[in-house]
């Protein structure tokens, strides 16, 4: 646990995790998958040459590391939100200046009260989800904000680490 701590602070303790957080930086591959990978892969060659029955026990143990890894990490994963709000232009400024991001937005109509309203996307991390509905509740009580996990991104986006 301290190992994943130690990452999720943009840290290192030397070894694979340099070159898993290498390969999850430019590919949509998670640190702890890709670190899972790597050690299997020495496990696997060390059985062939000693201990199946150990080198078991040593996967799985790199299984559950993998697991408490991905979990700590998990407040960077990327998430698409979605505002359907009246205040448009004010919450996409403020959005904007909070999160130095980018915020598109379009106007639409809702069928159900037949009244105009502005759409807002931005991509954020889990992490920053308090701080958008804390932003967004200031601005209009009334909006509402969608979440969409997102896998895969292209483009400018930052992941804060």
């Amino acid at each position: 646990m301290e190992l994943a701590i130690i990452l999720r602070l943009g840290g290192s303790v030397g070894g694979l995790d340099i070159l898993s957080r290498v390969i999850a930086k430019y590919t949509n591959f998670s640190i702890g998958k890709s670190g899972l990978i790597f050690s299997a892969s020495i496990v696997t060659i060390s059985a062939l040459i000693f201990d199946i029955q150990l080198a078991m026990y040593t996967i799985l143990s790199f299984f559950v590391g993998t697991k408490t890894y991905d979990a700590i990490l998990n407040i960077a994963e990327k998430n698409v939100i979605i505002i359907i709000t009246n205040e448009g232009e004010e919450l996409a400024s403020l959005l904007t200046a909070k999160l130095n991001r980018e915020v598109n937005s379009w106007k639409d109509i809702s069928v159900y009260s037949e009244k105009k309203k502005t759409v807002l996307l931005c991509l954020i991390i889990e992490l920053e989800w308090m701080e958008v509905t804390h932003a967004v509740k200031s601005i209009d009580p009334g909006a509402v904000i969608l979440s969409l996990p997102t896998k895969k991104t292209f483009g400018k986006f930052k992941l804060k680490w």
